[in-house]
């Protein structure tokens, strides 16, 4: 799933480089939605795996180091997306 979630980014940033009038072509509106709501996919599906991270390691070694990897890049990915949504409201602003 993040890896279709990722996909329909990558398309829906291409798209904005389309000339207004050809079809497919997003406004700055929608590619700002797009964009939004692609990375809150892609922090939920992350923390989906968080969980499984539980469910399918044996050893308490594995388990914990596989947590503590987890936990920081959910930590990070959480900074990335806000990071982003700021940059875009302040762009939504300008406009």
């Amino acid at each position: 799933m993040a890896v279709h979630q990722l996909e329909e980014m990558l398309i829906s940033l291409k798209n904005s480089y389309l000339p207004e009038e050809q079809e497919g072509h997003l406004s700055l509106r929608a590619l700002s939605d797009t964009l939004c709501l692609g990375a809150y996919a892609l922090k939920t599906c992350f923390r989906r795996y968080l969980i499984a991270v539980d469910c399918f390691l044996d050893t308490p070694r594995d388990h914990a180091t596989q947590q503590t990897w987890f936990r920081s890049w959910d930590t990070l990915i959480t900074l990335a997306i806000h990071n982003l949504v700021d940059a875009i409201e302040l762009y939504r602003q300008d406009q």
